[in-house]
């Protein structure tokens, strides 16, 4: 049997509120097999997936924020409390947390 569906979203009401449920759809010629999945099955899914979820955001983050100042001007002088000074900080800390 091969996965078919895998399925996992936050409860958005009820007393389960702001838990996750999921579900789990194998199946093959002979037929199908639905599993309902556990908070621990869930949170294994989720570790597995976690590295990679974060890759992508610094990557997100760090092409916006490099737009942003190419944008704005890197040669500008940083006026302390503007834009500019937040993005480059964000910035050097996106960086600098690919390094930890």
């Amino acid at each position: 049997m091969i996965l078919q569906e895998l399925k996992i979203e936050i409860e958005r009401w009820g007393e389960n509120k702001g838990q996750y449920k999921g579900a789990a759809k194998f199946g093959d010629e002979r037929g199908e097999v639905s599993l309902n999945l556990s908070p621990e099955h869930i949170d294994q899914i989720f570790r597995v997936c976690a590295d990679g979820i974060i890759a992508t955001a610094k990557r997100a983050a760090n092409d916006m924020t490099a737009n942003i100042i190419e944008q704005v001007g890197a040669d500008e002088p940083v006026v302390p409390g503007s834009n500019k000074s937040f993005l480059a900080g964000a910035m050097k800390k996106l960086r600098g947390a690919g390094h930890e």
